[in-house]
């Protein structure tokens, strides 16, 4: 878009046919998951599109005729870069010429390259530059926790602090200060939110210039300079060659003559002769040995070597299956000399994969001798022919005989080879069957294991909390009794000593604890399960049930919390028709009971167990907290 051009909604003549515009947008929305240069054009044509008009439609040409002229740009996801997340985010002050909205607009990185960004008009007024770029702030806060959640589940956890980048003091200032003033409590739930992601050691802050915000992007239209420059340290664009080629057969004789087409044919020259400096690749010799006594031919295992990483033997199979009809997978490979090939011998080969490298060995070695057999079995004929013509020359009247007597050898020896390779053939099957059975139940042993070092560690864990709060309580009670002597009062009389409980019981506890907790959050992935895509009814149903379980854990000895009644309407629309609910509460404690012809749910006095409460509770909060709790599992 041209820099500093605002367009409305009654500028203009109105289209005579919208549905032309629409399409277009909805394309160009499509077109940004992967070019982030139109992401805040598309967000501002995105708003004309029920009543659109002329300079809508040539704003939306504008951006076609850009895409045309670049059309080699895209992202670089590289390989080699680090698991580190950053941000930038930015804010355009009351940039909306209709209702005076800041702009939100932020881009995260993994490594070195990005993988989300977004633009969005702010839901209310900031009435100064400090309000919507600390809202700004607060809106990447959730989109990197989210990231890292998400990188959590994968399996790859973010250790270090995520960074964030920012170009505004005074947002800064107040995200770092502990301090709440007048003037900034109508923030305070952002500051908050902020504030505790920077205690805790999730986000880390950083002031960056103006001139190096990559966010600017996203947040309004700016110069051909500076959006080149910006768009460049964003991401890792690559120029179509082909297209440069194009260009210059058709480009006329004044404009070679230029000194801006020489110049720019210098630097693609230059690159040009960079990338002729080409050789074989390095790889990791002993995996290619292994490809080649599979079969492969040392072209094909050194692609799939090479663009596997030299990770393990069975990535590199995998590539080859899947680049089986290449045409140039036989070719010798020549990469860049500067590019580094990381060695393989750091990457450990798992049991499995040699397993399956063996067998498919063992394949190729079958393979092999099958194309073997006609030669050996032309040599047995040849040696059966010349058999027989001894036999005919020494004696021609028993030479029928002796033909038969061969050929009858011969077929025997036959039928004894194919039993023999039947037989070990079976058997390597009932040694791999075994094989596979003794390492499942070696998994299910060790399984079974850790779990019961895990029930064992919570029992003495919970003993070695209870010795610890009984020395705290003996000297507690002995401070008292000192500080009575000092002040002439008469002693107290002895208290019963508290029961104490055997270690045995104490273990069964910690297991029933264990399973009940298994059984809550059984209960509340079910819920969540069956009422998929109501997020929000179950999210109040859990904040009920949170809410009840708290107060009998609370107030033990009220009836009022104790006793529900079924056919109370607010309990139903809120918890009743949640599938799974009532169950939950059973497993709290509750027991249905029946007054008349209400029914209701009571927790009897002697049966509330505060730690199965607690217990509750924490699955409660760990399944509001979590938005992937139940739809992960299996």
């Amino acid at each position: 878009m041209v820099q500093n051009e605002k367009l409305s909604d009654d500028t203009g003549e109105l289209l005579e046919d919208s549905g032309v515009y629409r399409r277009l947008g909805g394309r160009l929305i499509y077109l940004t998951i992967t070019r982030p240069d139109i992401t805040y054009s598309v967000h501002v044509l995105s708003q004309f599109l029920q009543n659109p008009r002329k300079p809508h439609l040539e704003a939306a040409y504008r951006v076609l005729r850009y895409l045309k002229g670049s059309p080699g740009h895209g992202i670089l996801l590289s390989r080699i870069s680090s698991l580190s997340i950053r941000a930038y985010c930015d804010s355009d002050w009351a940039g909306c010429p209709t209702t005076r909205r800041s702009t939100t607009g932020y881009v995260t990185f993994l490594g070195t390259s990005p993988v989300s960004w977004r633009t969005k008009r702010q839901n209310v007024v900031s009435r100064s530059s400090a309000e919507a770029e600390y809202r700004s702030m607060a809106n990447t806060v959730c989109e990197l926790s989210w990231l890292r959640y998400i990188f959590d589940e994968l399996g790859v956890p973010h250790t270090g602090p995520m960074m964030l980048y920012c170009d505004n003091q005074a947002a800064l200032h107040i995200a770092s200060n502990p301090v709440f003033y007048e003037r900034t409590k109508h923030i305070e739930l952002d500051c908050h939110l902020i504030r505790e992601k920077i205690q805790s050691g999730i986000i880390a802050t950083s002031f960056v210039p103006s001139s190096q915000q990559l966010a600017d992007v996203f947040t309004k239209a700016l110069g051909k300079a500076q959006f080149q420059t910006l768009i460049h340290k964003l991401a890792d664009f690559t120029s179509s060659l082909p297209l440069h080629r194009r260009k210059k057969k058709e480009s006329t004789l004044t404009e070679a003559t230029s000194s801006s087409f020489l110049l720019n044919r210098l630097r693609i020259m230059r690159e040009l002769r960079k990338r002729l400096e080409m050789a074989e690749p390095e790889v990791d010799r002993g995996l290619l040995k292994e490809l080649e006594l599979i079969g492969f031919p040392t072209n094909r295992a050194t692609r799939a070597l090479y663009y596997t990483g030299n990770c393990s033997l069975e990535a590199a199979l995998n590539w080859v299956i899947e680049h089986e009809n290449d045409s140039d997978i036989d070719q010798m490979l020549l990469v860049p000399v500067y590019i580094n090939i990381e060695d393989g011998n750091q990457f450990s080969i798992p049991e499995e994969v040699n397993l399956k490298a063996q067998k498919m060995r063992g394949s190729s070695h079958r393979n092999a001798k099958k194309l073997e057999e006609p030669k050996t079995l032309q040599t047995e004929v040849d040696k059966v022919t010349t058999a027989i013509k001894e036999a005919t020359i020494k004696d021609p009247k028993n030479a029928e005989d002796e033909r038969e007597r061969i050929l009858a050898m011969l077929r025997t020896k036959r039928e004894e080879d194919r039993r023999t390779g039947e037989m070990q053939l079976k058997e390597d099957q009932l040694e791999r069957m075994r094989t596979n059975k003794e390492l499942m139940e070696a998994k299910r042993q060790l399984e079974a294991s850790q779990r019961k070092r895990s029930v064992e560690q919570a029992g003495l864990e919970k003993e070695e909390e209870r010795k610890a709060r009984e020395r705290i309580r003996r000297r507690i009670e002995q401070d008292k009794a000192e500080r009575r002597v000092k002040l002439g009062l008469p002693n107290e009389g002895p208290k019963a000593a508290d029961p104490i409980v055997p270690p045995v019981i104490e273990k069964r506890e910690a297991g029933t604890l264990l399973v009940k907790s298994e059984q809550f959050k059984e209960c509340l992935r079910s819920c969540k399960r069956n009422h998929k895509g109501e997020n929000a009814k179950v999210q109040r149903a859990f904040q009920t049930l949170l809410k009840i379980v708290g107060n009998i854990a609370k107030n033990p000895n009220e009836d009022k919390y104790r006793r529900i009644r079924l056919s109370n309407h607010t309990f139903l629309e809120r918890v009743g028709n949640l599938e799974g609910a009532i169950e939950f509460l059973e497993l709290c404690g509750f027991e249905k009971a029946k007054e008349g012809e209400e029914q209701y749910l009571l927790m009897p006095k002697d049966k509330i167990n505060v730690q199965i409460l607690n217990s509750a509770g924490n699955e409660l909060l760990l399944a509001m907290s979590n938005p992937y709790f139940g739809l992960l599992s299996k």
